[in-house]
């Protein structure tokens, strides 16, 4: 052991433990930082995934309510009127929220958002769609209700993801009692 003469006494230049073994050296430091650096790390990782999952789903269900919300809005029209009127109606539309009847139709619903400050919706009908096969003509009308949205996953102004529901709408026709 290598001693320090100081004041003629004799000191160890560094002190020994009970069990002979030495202080902690620099690189066992070093490492038990790097391993707790590296777990934290990988909380905060688990932690954001987790958030960003829980945001994606969370637009998803409002997404599909919202497509839902919009092909009803769409029969509540074709029972209002008659279904001439209704058959008549062609064309894509741009569905706000709170909306009761559809707007101008439009080549399509470009952004910025009309529902929530982050989705789009767009209702396209299609009259007398060979997609929506009639016992008696004409064929039923073709109704897609589609809800898009971006987030951080999308390129910049781009809205890649949706919830989209196609209904086949028919003719209602009332037959009076005898």
């Amino acid at each position: 052991m290598k001693t320090n003469l100081q004041g003629g006494l004799a000191r160890p230049l560094t002190p020994e433990r009970s069990d002979g073994e030495r202080g902690q050296t620099l690189l066992e430091t070093l490492l038990a930082l790097s391993v707790s650096v590296f777990i934290l790390g990988a909380i905060t990782t688990v932690v954001i995934s987790s958030l960003n999952s829980a945001q994606f789903t969370k637009n998803q269900n409002l997404a599909g309510q919202y497509a839902r919300e919009g092909m009803e809005i769409v029969r509540k029209i074709r029972d209002s009127g008659t279904w001439t009127a209704f058959s008549g109606i062609d064309g894509i539309y741009c569905l706000s929220s709170g909306s009761a009847s559809l707007p101008s139709s439009s080549a399509s619903c470009p952004p910025p958002p009309n529902i929530a400050g982050i989705f789009i919706r767009e209702i396209n009908i299609i009259s007398n769609s060979s997609d929506c096969p009639s016992a008696t003509p004409p064929n039923g009308t073709k109704v897609t209700s589609k809800v898009s949205w971006t987030d951080g996953k999308c390129p910049p102004n781009v809205y890649c993801h949706k919830a989209e529901i196609t209904s086949c709408l028919h003719r209602l026709d009332t037959i009076t009692a005898p």
